[in-house]
């Protein structure tokens, strides 16, 4: 039986670094970046519905270039954690995967792995091992040790969750989190499961990003004709 699920895509955000003007809706390699971000899910069968969180005035702009590629748009929120749970509230499937707009090049090999963990687990995210070298610095900026980065890890979305658990976290909430896997952590004190992230899953934060998106994008199209 396969594990159904409701994709909920964040794009209500200012996206102040990037110093684009509505980062989520910036075009790369021909589309939006929620265009890519559907388009994704829209091509995963357990896949059984695709919300959309996103500003009142993008809402009354774009939602009618989508049609019926998106079951259900959501007024967005102050924070990102307000943002995410109006998502998770409309949606109607017992597991949701929530993923950041500004992450465009998700693969559906990547959904796959995190779908596939979430039937035993109540909280799944992928995560990526830090390439750099990392160093700790006092507060006059000069280096004082090495970090051991090998159990360092840097966090991606989307990320799975029981619909009612997630729910549940969100009430106990007494504030904001940096993402939905924070928050669960820190209200519910439980234990996440991980999988492996994909190095081409980046996130627009600057504006150098843009850049680097085209040539992933381009290249995966490329390969898809």
């Amino acid at each position: 039986m396969k594990t159904m699920y409701t994709a909920i895509i964040l794009a209500a955000g200012d996206g102040t670094r990037s110093a684009l003007p509505n980062k989520s809706w910036h075009a790369i390699a021909g589309k939006s970046l929620v265009e890519h971000c559907v388009a994704v899910f829209e091509n995963d069968e357990r896949c059984a519905e695709i919300i959309v969180v996103a500003k009142a005035e993008d809402i009354k702009t774009q939602a009618a270039c989508f049609h019926e590629r998106v079951d259900a748009w959501v007024e967005g929120g102050p924070t990102r954690t307000d943002s995410a749970k109006a998502g998770v509230e409309a949606a109607h499937m017992p597991h949701v995967l929530v993923h950041d707009a500004a992450r465009p090049a998700l693969t559906n090999t990547l959904v796959g792995r995190i779908v596939e963990r979430l039937v035993d687990t109540d909280a799944v995210a992928p995560l990526v091992a830090l390439g750099d070298t990392l160093k700790r610095l006092d507060d006059a900026g000069h280096i004082v040790e090495d970090v051991d980065r090998d159990r360092l890890f840097a966090l991606q979305t989307p990320q799975g969750f029981k619909r009612e658990k997630l729910l549940q976290a969100y009430r106990k909430a007494s504030s904001a989190h940096t993402c939905d896997v924070t928050l669960f952590r820190a209200v519910e004190g439980g234990m996440v499961a991980f999988v492996e992230g994909e190095s081409r899953n980046i996130k627009l934060t600057t504006s150098s990003d843009v850049e680097v998106l085209e040539a992933i994008l381009h290249d995966a199209h490329r390969k898809e004709h």
